[in-house]
């Protein structure tokens, strides 16, 4: 398991609290190459890696959408066919979610549902195959925004010439 926190002032509280646990776990900034081990927890506490952890992830947990904060995009995780798994406070990102609901690319679930949509899609790969797929052709479908945005910006400042 990956811990990302997102914001990196959240780096030493979350390390007092696996500190405090029962779990082996490690700083990404203690060891020079990623290389994980089967059953040890990961904290990220770095910037810019979160895309390539993503890119090994059997499931995604978006987990800043289980808090009235906002949410995160799940578009990133997706982008790698993993499949994506968020709780109910997606407000920041809500056209996406619910496009995405509609494709079936993602699963939304209150709290207390969490471990077992985790669990059902960790045991049933197929499950967990088709929602990582249906999440990548998401992302594909929403890409080239970058050249859309510069292709406007262009033919705005050719036509005030």
């Amino acid at each position: 398991m990956v811990i990302a926190p997102r914001h990196p002032e959240r780096f030493e509280t979350v390390a007092a609290l696996l500190e405090g646990s029962r779990f082996k776990w490690r700083r990404r900034s203690a060891f020079r190459d990623l290389k994980l081990v089967s059953g040890e927890i990961v904290l990220l506490d770095s910037i810019g890696e979160l895309a390539s952890v993503y890119s090994l992830a059997a499931v995604a947990l978006v987990g800043g959408s289980l808090v009235a904060a906002g949410g995160h995009n799940p578009l990133e995780p997706a982008q790698f066919g993993v499949p994506v798994v968020m709780g109910d406070h997606y407000e920041n990102f809500q056209a996406i979610v619910d496009d995405m609901l509609d494709e079936q690319a993602l699963a939304v679930v209150h709290p207390v549902e969490l471990e077992e949509e985790l669990m059902r899609l960790l045991k049933d790969k197929d499950a967990a195959a088709a929602m990582g797929e249906r999440g990548r052709r998401a992302f594909e479908k929403r890409g080239g925004a970058t050249g859309r945005t510069v292709a406007a910006i262009t033919a705005a400042l050719a036509a005030r010439s």
